[in-house]
C-alpha cells in the first residue's frame, strides 16, 4: 500500500520541529476506524475516546532498526506516529493530555514472522511505528545513472534493504535523450538499496547498491527499442472569404516547424507542398508543435503509431477573380 503523506517528516520523536524535513523509516502502519450506523442509515466515524484504547502494529521480521543498524528484535523501542489527513503531515503520537506515546516490540509471532508493537491512543487515524533518520543516515539527493535508457519511458524505484523506505519516479520517453540518463531521488537513506527499472510491466534492470547516497551508482537497463513514427505538418494559407468548400489554399514552403519535448527538440522546414516531415518521433510521447509568425501556432500533439498529420492554417483574405 502507498504510505500516506510520503516518507519525509518535519518533526522529531520528541515533537520538536525539524529545521529541514528528514527521511522517515517506517516499521509498519495501520488505519484504525470505528464506525456506527444509525437506524436511519446515517454513518458516524468516531474520532476520539474518553479512555485510551490499545492498537497493535506488526513489524516484519528482518526490518533493519535505524537506531541499531541491526534487524529488529523483541524489546526494541520505537517511536509511534499519527497522521493528520488535513495537513498531510505525520507527528509523534500524543494523548490529549500531551503524553508522548512510545512502543516496544513484543515477542516474535512465528505465525506471520512479525513483532507486535502495542500502544495506546485516544484518537483514530493512520498510525505508524518508525524513526526519523539522523543527518548522517540520509542525503538530500541520491543520483543513479541509468545506463542504456536510450530515451525509453522507464519506471524507476529504489527500496531500502531492511524495509521501511522506498521511492519511485519515471524517465519520460524521448528519442532525443542520450543513451545514459541521470535519475535523482530526493531525501534518501544511506546504506544498501535495491534499484529496479520497469518498461511497462517488464523488468529491464535491477541492481543492489551498497550505499544509495554514494556517488557512482549505476543501473544497467536493457529495454526494448523505443517505437517511433513520422509526423507530417502541413502549413498553408486558406481563403477565409471563399464561398467554395473546401476553401482554396496556398501551401507555404520554407516555414520552420518545431517539435519540442522535455529533454530535446527537433525542427523541419516545409517543402514546396507546404509539408514539414518529422521522421522519427516517439510513439506515445506528447510534443509541443509550434509554427512561428505569421501563423503563431502552438499546440500539443501525442504521437500515434501511424497516420500522424496536422494542418496549420492561416486565414487570409483572397482576391476574387471572375471571368475567363
Amino acid at each position: 500500500a502507498t504510505f500516506p503523506g510520503g516518507l519525509t517528516i518535519s518533526q522529531s520523536a520528541t515533537g520538536a520541529p525539524l529545521a529541514t524535513p528528514s527521511v522517515f523509516v517506517t516499521g509498519g502502519f495501520a488505519s484504525v476506524e470505528v464506525i456506527s450506523t444509525a437506524p436511519n442509515g446515517t454513518v458516524t466515524k468516531a474520532k476520539t475516546f474518553d479512555k485510551p484504547i490499545s492498537v497493535t502494529i506488526p513489524v516484519p521480521k528482518g526490518t533493519i532498526n535505524p537506531r541499531t543498524g541491526l534487524p529488529v528484535a523483541a524489546g526494541d523501542a520505537t517511536s509511534v506516529w499519527s497522521y493528520d489527513s488535513t495537513t498531510g503531515a505525520w507527528s509523534v503520537l500524543k494523548l490529549t493530555n500531551g503524553t508522548i506515546v512510545t512502543g516496544i516490540l513484543g515477542a516474535l509471532d512465528t505465525s506471520n514472522n512479525t513483532f507486535p508493537v502495542a500502544f495506546v491512543t485516544d484518537h483514530l487515524t493512520y498510525f505508524s511505528t518508525g524513526d526519523v533518520l539522523a543527518p548522517t543516515q540520509q542525503c538530500s539527493n541520491a543520483a543513479i545513472t541509468i545506463a542504456g535508457a536510450a530515451g525509453n519511458m522507464l519506471n524507476i524505484s529504489a527500496s531500502r534493504v531492511g524495509g521501511g523506505w522506498s521511492d519511485q519516479g519515471t524517465l519520460d520517453a524521448n528519442t532525443a535523450k542520450p543513451a545514459t540518463e541521470l535519475f535523482t531521488i530526493g531525501s534518501a537513506p544511506t546504506g544498501q538499496a535495491v534499484v529496479t527499472a520497469y518498461q511497462g510491466s517488464n523488468l529491464v534492470g535491477t541492481v543492489t547498491v551498497s550505499d544509495l547516497c554514494a556517488s557512482g551508482n549505476t543501473l544497467p537497463v536493457t529495454p526494448a527499442a523505443v517505437p517511433t513514427s513520422a509526423l507530417n505538418v502541413t502549413v498553408r494559407d486558406v481563403c477565409n472569404n471563399s464561398t467554395t468548400s473546401p476553401s482554396p489554399f496556398t501551401p507555404r514552403p520554407g516555414v520552420t516547424v518545431n517539435a519540442t519535448i522535455v529533454g530535446g527538440s527537433d525542427s523541419a522546414l516545409t517543402g514546396t507542398n507546404g509539408i514539414a516531415t518529422f521522421t522519427s518521433l516517439t510513439v506515445g510521447a506528447t510534443y509541443t508543435i509550434s509554427v512561428g509568425d505569421p501563423f503563431n501556432y502552438t499546440n500539443g500533439y501525442t504521437v500515434l503509431s501511424t497516420g500522424n498529420s496536422i494542418s496549420v492554417d492561416r486565414g487570409v483574405t483572397c482576391q476574387i477573380v471572375t471571368g475567363t
